[in-house]
């Protein structure tokens, strides 16, 4: 049987917030000059999107890793069913907590208070990408590598995205998939994407 995730509910930015997590960073080094053995996975889903969707793959993911590193999966502000006596929001701290720019900045104020200083890989969606545009000396705390995948046939994203990121990053390491994966891919691609997650990471795993 696979390991259940730990389920947790609290208020970030004023917005009720779904966490789930495999692995806790309790048993991270305390000494802050040490953050090099500090590795959390953190998915970030699509949005709109359902946290739980990706439950059996940090499942996986967290298995193929040997269960050495903690993976969670963070909800997007009110994209949950919060528990009975907790509310959707209580003192939003953000103006358009629901918007974009507020589930960018829900994001932020999460790295802030829930993680401490890191050596941390993240995975997640094109959000990701803005939260690491918005405040570039929050992520560098904790992002080390960025990774951009992107699917072949895929009217959500479409090709010339690709080909845009290309264009402007040509140094990045842009991937375009050669594999059919859809763009759901926690529907039925979960074993096949975890084991590509942890090949580009393999090295530098291996140096921590």
């Amino acid at each position: 049987m696979e390991e259940e995730p730990q389920e947790e509910f609290f208020y970030c930015s004023g917005a009720a917030t779904q966490l789930l997590k495999l692995g806790s960073v309790d048993c991270w080094p305390k000494d802050d000059s040490n953050t090099s053995s500090r590795v959390l996975f953190l998915i970030i889903p699509g949005n709109p999107g359902i946290v739980c969707y990706y439950k059996h793959f940090m499942q996986i993911l967290h298995k193929i890793l040997m269960q050495k590193y903690p993976v969670w999966a963070i909800s997007h502000a009110g994209h949950c069913i919060p528990p009975e006596g907790m509310g959707m929001m209580e003192d939003v701290e953000l103006e358009d907590v629901f918007g974009l720019n507020g589930q960018i900045a829900h994001k932020l104020a999460f790295l802030r208070k829930n993680v401490p200083k890191a050596n941390a890989m993240y995975m997640g969606s094109q959000e990701m990408m803005q939260v690491v545009q918005r405040d570039n000396s929050t992520i560098k705390h904790f992002l080390n590598k960025l990774i951009f995948y992107y699917g072949s046939n895929d009217h959500w994203c479409p090709v010339t995205y690709y080909e845009d990121m290309k264009r402007c990053f040509p140094e990045g390491t842009i991937l375009l998939c050669q594999k059919g994966i859809r763009h759901a891919f926690v529907l039925d691609a979960n074993v096949e994407v975890a084991h590509m997650v942890t090949e580009w990471l393999k090295a530098d795993l291996a140096n921590l």
